[in-house]
């Protein structure tokens, strides 16, 4: 039940309801939009509380697992509605969900054989990725855009650009990964239940500061400075 609460919080303190699109999304005077609402209010805090409601204490509440699962999926779906630009965000932590929008609905254009809409999708996204230091993202577009350039356009100057910047990325985001993976390390010794004895990360340190400088992002010197 947490994950669904979680889930009706974010979804009812958006425009979602104020623009109409809520109506859509769960049918007016459903038991999903009862259930929605109780949730919202804070009427329905666990599975028990939501069955009386909905179902009574004699009726047969069967389907109540259906209910909450379907009432789940269609939470999911309308994420993608959200509009990020109005919420107390950073301006990194909107493009990066901007971005990420905008990932999804290229690969869609793509997987429907939308292969110029997509590719020019996929152009605009990684002027994007580049100037906030996305690199994993910047890696996928890079990857995606490699196939593309071969095998849709057959645009050699493009396909040669894009695969010496993924082998650029690629060691960026290789030392980008090993850096959060020494963090992990680090932090997991002081947030788990029952702590191991404490390890030496002076190889980790070590290792970081071995790296290159001329290489590095915004992103992975912050990952650095995490780890030292």
């Amino acid at each position: 039940m947490q994950d669904l609460i979680e889930l009706v919080l974010l979804i009812h303190k958006t425009k979602l309801k104020s623009s109409g699109l809520l109506g859509v999304i769960l049918e007016p005077g459903s038991k999903m939009e009862l259930l929605f609402e109780a949730i919202a209010t804070g009427d329905v805090t666990n599975d028990d509380e939501a069955k009386i409601l909905l179902y009574g204490h004699g009726e047969e509440a069967g389907g109540y697992s259906n209910l909450k699962y379907k009432l789940k999926e269609r939470l999911l779906d309308s994420v993608f509605l959200l509009d990020y630009k109005e919420s107390n965000y950073t301006t990194r932590q909107k493009a990066f969900l901007d971005c990420y929008k905008r990932w999804a609905a290229a690969m869609i254009l793509l997987i429907r054989n939308e292969k110029l809409n997509g590719i020019d999708q996929l152009e605009k996204l990684l002027r994007h990725t580049l100037r906030f230091e996305f690199t994993e993202l910047t890696l996928d577009i890079l990857r995606v855009l490699r196939l593309q350039y071969s095998t849709v356009e057959g645009d050699m100057k493009k396909y040669e650009q894009a695969k010496a910047q993924y082998r650029k990325f690629e060691t960026i985001w290789i030392m980008e990964n090993k850096a959060e993976e020494y963090y992990s390390d680090i932090m997991i010794q002081y947030t788990t239940v029952s702590p191991p004895k404490r390890r030496s990360m002076k190889k980790h340190v070590a290792i970081t500061r071995s790296w290159p400088r001329s290489c590095a992002n915004a992103n992975l010197l912050n990952c650095i400075c995490l780890v030292e």
